[in-house]
């Protein structure tokens, strides 16, 4: 539950779901086909994911090449004798 500052909590709602609801099959969802950019996940994508849903991920091309950018300079300060954090 979410409290504003200053506002009252919502009444708590109470939900029953008949078991011929609980029971229905639930019809398979596609994967979702995710390549991680670092740039393109979508509130939808987001949903699919934490909702249970199958995805197949993939490393776009453009986000292996910036971590292994960021690595490179990573161990370059580390040999530095620099701290690096993250």
């Amino acid at each position: 539950m979410v409290t504003l500052l200053g506002a009252a909590p919502a009444p708590a709602i109470a939900a029953t779901v008949p078991a011929s609801v609980a029971d229905a099959p639930v019809a398979p969802v596609a994967p979702l086909k995710l390549a991680l950019d670092g740039a393109r996940l979508t509130l939808p994508d987001m949903l699919h994911i934490v909702r249970g849903n199958p995805v197949e991920l993939s490393l776009a091309p453009r986000a292996a090449r910036a971590m292994r950018q960021a690595r490179g300079g990573a161990l370059t300060a580390l040999d530095g004798g620099q701290r690096v954090y993250g």
